[in-house]
Protein backbone atom coordinates (compact mmCIF):
# COMPACT_ATOMS: atom_id res chain seq x y z
CA UNK A 1 0.00 0.00 0.00
CA UNK A 2 1.14 3.90 -0.80
CA UNK A 3 0.33 5.95 2.53
CA UNK A 4 -0.75 9.66 2.27
CA UNK A 5 -1.69 11.48 5.27
CA UNK A 6 -4.06 14.90 5.04
CA UNK A 7 -6.32 16.91 6.44
CA UNK A 8 -9.71 15.41 6.14
CA UNK A 9 -11.82 18.10 8.17
CA UNK A 10 -11.72 21.73 8.80
CA UNK A 11 -14.31 23.28 10.99
CA UNK A 12 -15.56 26.78 10.03
CA UNK A 13 -18.19 27.64 7.59
CA UNK A 14 -17.55 25.57 3.96
CA UNK A 15 -20.34 26.28 1.56
CA UNK A 16 -22.27 28.15 4.15
CA UNK A 17 -22.43 25.15 6.22
CA UNK A 18 -20.61 25.89 10.09
CA UNK A 19 -18.80 22.85 11.49
CA UNK A 20 -17.84 23.37 14.85
CA UNK A 21 -14.75 21.31 16.48
CA UNK A 22 -16.79 19.36 18.32
CA UNK A 23 -18.43 17.71 15.00
CA UNK A 24 -14.50 16.73 14.15
CA UNK A 25 -14.15 15.67 17.94
CA UNK A 26 -16.88 13.36 17.59
CA UNK A 27 -16.21 11.58 13.99
CA UNK A 28 -12.92 10.73 15.51
CA UNK A 29 -14.35 9.33 18.59
CA UNK A 30 -16.60 7.51 17.16
CA UNK A 31 -14.48 6.01 14.40
CA UNK A 32 -12.27 4.42 17.40
CA UNK A 33 -15.14 3.19 19.35
CA UNK A 34 -16.91 1.79 16.53
CA UNK A 35 -14.13 -0.39 15.38
CA UNK A 36 -14.16 -2.19 18.24
CA UNK A 37 -17.42 -4.00 17.08
CA UNK A 38 -16.22 -4.09 13.28
CA UNK A 39 -13.24 -6.12 12.20
CA UNK A 40 -11.87 -2.94 10.37
CA UNK A 41 -11.48 0.32 10.82
CA UNK A 42 -12.06 3.51 8.69
CA UNK A 43 -13.99 4.87 5.73
CA UNK A 44 -13.70 4.07 2.10
CA UNK A 45 -12.44 6.89 0.37
CA UNK A 46 -13.68 8.06 -3.51
CA UNK A 47 -12.34 10.68 -6.02
CA UNK A 48 -14.48 12.97 -6.05
CA UNK A 49 -16.90 11.72 -3.77
CA UNK A 50 -17.84 9.40 -6.36
CA UNK A 51 -18.67 5.82 -5.12
CA UNK A 52 -17.89 4.31 -8.86
CA UNK A 53 -13.86 5.22 -8.51
CA UNK A 54 -13.13 3.81 -5.36
CA UNK A 55 -9.46 5.23 -4.79
CA UNK A 56 -8.22 3.50 -1.03
CA UNK A 57 -9.01 3.32 2.58
CA UNK A 58 -9.23 6.10 4.57
CA UNK A 59 -8.51 6.56 8.43
CA UNK A 60 -8.87 9.04 10.95
CA UNK A 61 -5.77 10.15 13.39
CA UNK A 62 -5.55 13.11 14.87
CA UNK A 63 -6.87 16.68 15.54
CA UNK A 64 -4.22 19.62 15.70
CA UNK A 65 -5.87 22.95 17.14
CA UNK A 66 -4.68 25.94 15.49
CA UNK A 67 -7.27 28.90 13.74
CA UNK A 68 -9.60 26.06 13.35
CA UNK A 69 -9.52 22.54 14.56
CA UNK A 70 -7.72 20.17 11.79
CA UNK A 71 -8.80 16.71 11.35
CA UNK A 72 -6.18 14.54 9.74
CA UNK A 73 -6.85 11.17 8.38
CA UNK A 74 -3.95 8.61 6.57
CA UNK A 75 -4.93 7.22 3.16
CA UNK A 76 -3.74 3.87 1.86
CA UNK A 77 -3.80 3.37 -1.88
CA UNK A 78 -3.58 0.15 -3.25
CA UNK A 79 -0.76 -1.12 -5.40
CA UNK A 80 -1.17 -4.73 -6.18
CA UNK A 81 -4.74 -6.29 -7.29
CA UNK A 82 -5.00 -8.19 -4.18
CA UNK A 83 -5.01 -5.23 -2.02
CA UNK A 84 -7.45 -3.60 -4.29
CA UNK A 85 -9.55 -6.45 -3.29
CA UNK A 86 -8.95 -5.79 0.27
CA UNK A 87 -10.57 -2.73 -0.29
CA UNK A 88 -13.54 -3.68 -2.25
CA UNK A 89 -14.04 -6.29 0.69
CA UNK A 90 -13.75 -3.65 3.45
CA UNK A 91 -15.92 -0.98 1.30
CA UNK A 92 -18.98 -3.50 1.30
CA UNK A 93 -18.47 -4.34 4.75
CA UNK A 94 -18.84 -0.74 5.48
CA UNK A 95 -21.90 -0.28 3.51
CA UNK A 96 -23.32 -3.58 5.35
CA UNK A 97 -22.52 -2.04 8.60
CA UNK A 98 -24.76 0.86 8.30
CA UNK A 99 -27.30 -0.37 6.73
CA UNK A 100 -28.05 -2.86 9.58
CA UNK A 101 -27.66 -0.29 12.64
CA UNK A 102 -29.80 2.02 10.95
CA UNK A 103 -32.99 1.68 12.73
CA UNK A 104 -34.50 3.40 9.77
CA UNK A 105 -33.42 0.15 7.68
CA UNK A 106 -35.38 -1.90 10.25
CA UNK A 107 -38.87 0.61 9.57
CA UNK A 108 -38.34 0.41 5.71
CA UNK A 109 -37.87 -3.21 6.16
CA UNK A 110 -40.98 -4.05 8.40
CA UNK A 111 -42.93 -1.60 5.96
CA UNK A 112 -41.78 -3.82 2.80
CA UNK A 113 -42.60 -7.02 4.44
CA UNK A 114 -45.75 -5.71 5.74
CA UNK A 115 -46.61 -5.46 2.17
CA UNK A 116 -45.23 -8.90 1.29
CA UNK A 117 -42.66 -6.99 -0.82
CA UNK A 118 -39.50 -8.49 -0.03
CA UNK A 119 -38.42 -10.79 -2.74
CA UNK A 120 -35.36 -12.25 -4.99
CA UNK A 121 -35.40 -9.40 -7.60
CA UNK A 122 -34.47 -6.47 -5.01
CA UNK A 123 -31.90 -5.55 -2.53
CA UNK A 124 -31.31 -2.80 0.01
CA UNK A 125 -28.54 -0.05 -0.72
CA UNK A 126 -27.51 3.35 0.79
CA UNK A 127 -28.79 5.81 -1.64
CA UNK A 128 -27.83 9.71 -0.63
CA UNK A 129 -27.00 9.01 2.74
CA UNK A 130 -30.07 7.01 3.27
CA UNK A 131 -31.39 3.13 3.99
CA UNK A 132 -32.82 1.86 0.79
CA UNK A 133 -34.73 -0.46 -1.81
CA UNK A 134 -34.14 -1.27 -4.92
CA UNK A 135 -37.16 -2.85 -6.99
CA UNK A 136 -38.39 -2.33 -10.54
CA UNK A 137 -41.15 0.38 -9.89
CA UNK A 138 -41.46 0.01 -6.02
CA UNK A 139 -42.91 3.58 -5.49
CA UNK A 140 -45.31 2.46 -7.83
CA UNK A 141 -46.45 -0.07 -5.49
CA UNK A 142 -46.03 1.44 -2.47
CA UNK A 143 -47.09 5.12 -2.95
CA UNK A 144 -50.23 3.93 -5.65
CA UNK A 145 -51.98 7.65 -5.22
CA UNK A 146 -48.49 9.51 -6.16
CA UNK A 147 -49.83 11.40 -9.79
CA UNK A 148 -47.06 10.53 -11.85
CA UNK A 149 -47.48 10.70 -15.86
CA UNK A 150 -45.89 7.68 -18.11
CA UNK A 151 -42.31 9.40 -18.00
CA UNK A 152 -42.23 9.28 -14.19
CA UNK A 153 -42.48 13.36 -14.32
CA UNK A 154 -44.20 14.78 -11.12
CA UNK A 155 -45.57 18.28 -10.65
CA UNK A 156 -43.30 19.86 -8.39
CA UNK A 157 -45.42 22.03 -6.77
CA UNK A 158 -46.95 18.90 -5.81
CA UNK A 159 -43.95 17.29 -4.20
CA UNK A 160 -43.45 20.70 -2.36
CA UNK A 161 -46.87 20.54 -0.94
CA UNK A 162 -46.72 16.63 0.31
CA UNK A 163 -43.23 16.42 0.94
CA UNK A 164 -40.13 17.66 2.78
CA UNK A 165 -37.05 18.62 0.82
CA UNK A 166 -33.31 19.74 1.92
CA UNK A 167 -32.73 20.83 -1.92
CA UNK A 168 -31.01 17.49 -2.30
CA UNK A 169 -33.48 15.85 -4.84
CA UNK A 170 -34.29 13.88 -1.86
CA UNK A 171 -38.11 14.30 -1.09
CA UNK A 172 -39.74 12.47 2.59
CA UNK A 173 -43.50 11.99 2.69
CA UNK A 174 -44.85 14.42 5.62
CA UNK A 175 -47.13 11.75 6.94
CA UNK A 176 -45.67 8.21 6.53
CA UNK A 177 -41.93 9.33 6.42
CA UNK A 178 -41.13 7.68 3.05
CA UNK A 179 -38.78 8.91 0.54
CA UNK A 180 -38.54 9.23 -2.94
CA UNK A 181 -35.26 10.13 -5.03
CA UNK A 182 -34.93 12.25 -8.09
CA UNK A 183 -34.06 10.28 -11.14
CA UNK A 184 -30.44 9.02 -10.91
CA UNK A 185 -29.16 10.49 -14.15
CA UNK A 186 -28.89 13.33 -11.50
CA UNK A 187 -26.28 11.78 -9.32
CA UNK A 188 -22.70 11.19 -10.05
CA UNK A 189 -22.29 8.63 -12.18
CA UNK A 190 -25.96 7.73 -12.49
CA UNK A 191 -24.32 5.82 -9.10
CA UNK A 192 -27.18 5.29 -6.11
CA UNK A 193 -24.56 5.66 -3.87
CA UNK A 194 -23.58 9.07 -4.58
CA UNK A 195 -25.53 12.06 -3.91
CA UNK A 196 -27.43 14.03 -6.05
CA UNK A 197 -26.19 17.49 -8.23
CA UNK A 198 -26.91 19.70 -5.29
CA UNK A 199 -26.19 23.09 -7.39
CA UNK A 200 -28.87 22.29 -9.36
CA UNK A 201 -31.42 21.40 -7.17
CA UNK A 202 -30.83 24.78 -5.10
CA UNK A 203 -31.25 26.10 -8.21
CA UNK A 204 -34.22 24.71 -9.54
CA UNK A 205 -36.17 25.48 -6.37
CA UNK A 206 -35.20 29.24 -6.48
CA UNK A 207 -36.85 29.67 -10.24
CA UNK A 208 -39.70 27.25 -9.12
CA UNK A 209 -40.34 29.97 -6.15
CA UNK A 210 -39.99 32.80 -9.04
CA UNK A 211 -42.17 31.13 -11.58
CA UNK A 212 -44.69 29.06 -10.25
CA UNK A 213 -47.23 31.79 -10.75
CA UNK A 214 -46.35 32.13 -13.55
CA UNK A 215 -46.58 28.89 -15.06
CA UNK A 216 -48.70 25.97 -15.09
CA UNK A 217 -46.70 23.04 -13.73
CA UNK A 218 -43.02 22.46 -13.41
CA UNK A 219 -42.17 18.95 -13.38
CA UNK A 220 -39.32 17.29 -12.04
CA UNK A 221 -38.53 13.07 -12.83
CA UNK A 222 -38.81 10.62 -10.09
CA UNK A 223 -36.77 7.50 -10.05
CA UNK A 224 -39.87 4.95 -8.96
CA UNK A 225 -37.12 2.20 -8.62
CA UNK A 226 -36.09 3.20 -5.24
CA UNK A 227 -37.65 3.89 -1.84
CA UNK A 228 -36.18 4.87 1.53
CA UNK A 229 -37.79 5.74 4.86
CA UNK A 230 -35.80 8.24 6.92
CA UNK A 231 -36.87 9.14 10.54
CA UNK A 232 -35.13 12.96 9.31
CA UNK A 233 -33.75 14.40 6.18
CA UNK A 234 -29.89 15.55 6.50
CA UNK A 235 -28.42 17.74 4.00
CA UNK A 236 -25.75 15.83 2.20
CA UNK A 237 -21.85 17.73 2.93
CA UNK A 238 -19.20 16.98 0.44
Amino acid sequence: MKIYTGIAITSGVVDKVYTPPSTLAKSLESEFINSKEKIYRGLPSCLSHDHTKLAGWSQFTHIVLNDKAYLHFRLNIPETKEENKQIHILTKHSIFDRLEKNPDTDKLRQILENKKLLMDDSYFTEASMIPSFYKADIVKMIMQDLPLDNLNMIDYGYLIENFEHCNSGCFRHKETGLVIFSDRHFKKSSHYMNSNNLYFFREFDVFYNANKNNLTKILLKIDTNLIAYASELKNSIE
